[in-house]
C-alpha cells in the first residue's frame, strides 16, 4: 500500500490519502504500507514528525518493514526532523546508502 498522510494535498491515484496520526499509524500497524509519502503540519500541528519518530522507533526494534519514503512538508525545521527520523530507520533498515529515500 502507498500511504499518503497530508490534510491539504490530495493523494495522487493509486495511494490511500489520510489526514491524521492516528490513521496514519493505524495504516503502518498492519504492515502493508510499501511507500510513504508524509507532510510535517497536520491540521496545523507538528504531527508528521511524530509519525516519523513512530516509524523510527519501530525500524530500531525491528517490529516494522523496510518502506520507500518522501516528505510533502515546506516547513524547512519540520522536513528536517522528519528526514532525521526516517533516515534513521532506514539505517536500522540496512538502508544506509540512501536508496529508500524519497524526497
Amino acid at each position: 500500500m502507498k500511504l499518503w498522510v497530508d490534510d491539504l494535498r490530495v493523494a495522487p491515484p493509486g495511494w490511500v490519502w489520510v489526514k491524521t496520526i492516528g490513521l496514519a499509524i493505524r495504516h503502518l500497524k498492519t504492515g502493508t504500507v510499501t511507500d510513504l509519502a508524509l507532510d510535517h503540519d497536520l491540521g496545523g500541528r507538528r504531527e508528521g514528525r511524530r509519525v516519523a519518530q513512530w516509524i523510527e522507533r519501530k525500524a530500531e526494534a525491528g517490529l516494522i518493514k523496510p518502506l520507500a519514503w518522501r516528505v510533502l512538508s515546506d516547513n524547512g525545521p519540520g522536513r528536517a526532523e522528519i528526514v532525521a527520523a526516517l533516515s534513521n530507520a532506514d539505517s536500522y533498515w540496512g538502508k544506509n546508502d540512501g536508496r529508500g529515500l524519497h524526497q
